[in-house]
């Protein structure tokens, strides 16, 4: 897996490796378990949920304290032909209720176990994946 998971970023967005903690942050998150990764602003965070979103089937879902990176990160996506979304306090119930049956119904490679009803619905303690700047 590691060999395609290379190959799709160098394609995606021509880098020949992972720098740093990427590729073991990518391996956690494609395995279904949650991650954190630490690294100054510029060092690749993007990548650690951007490349899941890429290899796996269904919806990537970006949940992030800094709405507008948040907003030009999923539209660089959908551009590139991922079905991506993101969560905010801007979304639209009626944008929110779209996206929230992809997440329920398994399609989503962003934080795993979101639950709730609604428009208010959050993530259940100790399943936030965090994007440290």
């Amino acid at each position: 897996m590691g060999s395609t998971l290379r190959a799709t970023c160098c394609a995606t967005f021509g880098h020949t490796d992972f720098r740093g903690q990427q590729a073991g942050v990518i391996g956690e998150v494609l395995a279904g378990r949650s991650a954190i990764a630490v690294s100054p602003t510029g060092g690749g965070k993007s990548l650690c949920y951007q490349i899941p979103s890429l290899v796996r089937p269904g919806l990537g879902l970006v949940v992030s304290p800094l709405i507008a990176l948040m907003a030009d990160q999923v539209s660089a996506l959908q551009q590139s032909g991922v079905a991506a979304e993101k969560l905010d306090s801007n979304t639209s119930l009626d944008t929110r209720g779209d996206i929230w049956p992809r997440i329920e119904e398994g399609s989503c490679s962003g934080p795993k176990a979101l639950s709730g009803d609604g428009g208010s619905r959050s993530l259940p303690p100790g399943s936030e994946q965090r994007e440290a700047r």
